[in-house]
């Protein structure tokens, strides 16, 4: 929520400028010092960068911008230079190719005919089968175009208000979970959703330590973790991608003490301490 604060109108600063004014091109500058900031940082590996999986091709467009410019930046250590080439050819790959791949799953939904309602499997030529209908081919397609694209190649068969294609991102809910393992998730639910579909944290979890992992990389911490789930932000909306992991752990050993070791200790001490005592005083 946005807070806005006006002064009256015509109110001015010490140098005749108006206040919202000013306070409109500081908050311009402020979005555009965001926009301009630098992709990655010293050390971060290419798996840290952004890979939300329903980026719009814009917001893609933008990413490759963004990574080839800071690419260009003289004195850029080789291997950061490395990385973000490989990143840009990532993302130059994938609006080239779609987001979907053989095997990936796609609920249809087309108000009043069953018939052509279910979850589908992307074939290993890339198109979605429907029954009686021609295949639709999905290269090219990312997952956030996949709504309108349906819709156009089912209107001539069904109106394209009564359809509704909804990707499923296979991700793995790990760790502290009634059943570990991975799942499809589509990506309006929330990582609440996903870990329903686990079974639920167990009684050992620590939910408040809970990451979001790739591979061997933390791509969303558990600060970043508790904001999402507190505030039950949509998968679309997060840095997560295809094969990504939800780790629930269990939270640090207490370090209770062992009574039973103090009182010997102190009874060894204490022995310790009369022998000594006798001896000095024979």
């Amino acid at each position: 929520m946005r807070i806005w604060s006006r002064n009256s109108a015509g109110s001015t600063d010490d140098q005749g400028h108006s206040r919202p004014a000013v306070a409109r091109v500081c908050s311009l500058g402020c979005v555009l010092f965001l926009a301009a900031a630098p992709i990655v940082a010293q050390g971060t590996r290419i798996t840290d960068m952004p890979r939300r999986a329903a980026a719009s091709r814009q917001e893609l467009d933008s990413l490759v911008a963004r990574a080839e410019a800071e690419a260009a930046v003289p004195n850029i250590p080789a291997d950061q230079s490395a990385a973000l080439q490989r990143y840009v050819t990532e993302l130059r790959t994938r609006l080239r190719d779609g987001d979907f791949q053989p095997g990936d799953h796609i609920v249809l939904a087309v108000h009043g005919d069953s018939t052509l309602s279910g979850t589908y499997t992307v074939q290993p030529s890339r198109a979605l089968v429907v029954p009686q209908l021609p295949a639709i081919l999905l290269t090219g397609v990312l997952r956030s175009e996949l709504q309108p694209y349906l819709a156009t190649h089912l209107r001539p068969y069904v109106r394209d208000t009564l359809v509704r294609g909804t990707p499923l991102m296979r991700v793995g809910v790990l760790g502290e979970v009634a059943h570990p393992g991975y799942y499809r998730v589509a990506l309006d639910q929330t990582l609440g959703d996903a870990l329903m579909l686990a079974g639920g944290p167990t009684p050992q979890s620590d939910l408040t330590r809970t990451t979001i992992r790739r591979g061997s990389a933390t791509v969303l911490g558990s600060s970043a973790v508790r904001d999402a789930m507190t505030r039950e932000l949509p998968l679309s909306e997060l840095n997560v991608d295809a094969g990504d992991e939800v780790i629930v752990v269990a939270p640090p050993p207490r370090h209770e003490r062992n009574w039973t070791t103090v009182v010997q200790l102190v009874g060894v001490a204490t022995g310790i301490f009369l022998a000594v005592r006798s001896l000095r005083n024979p």
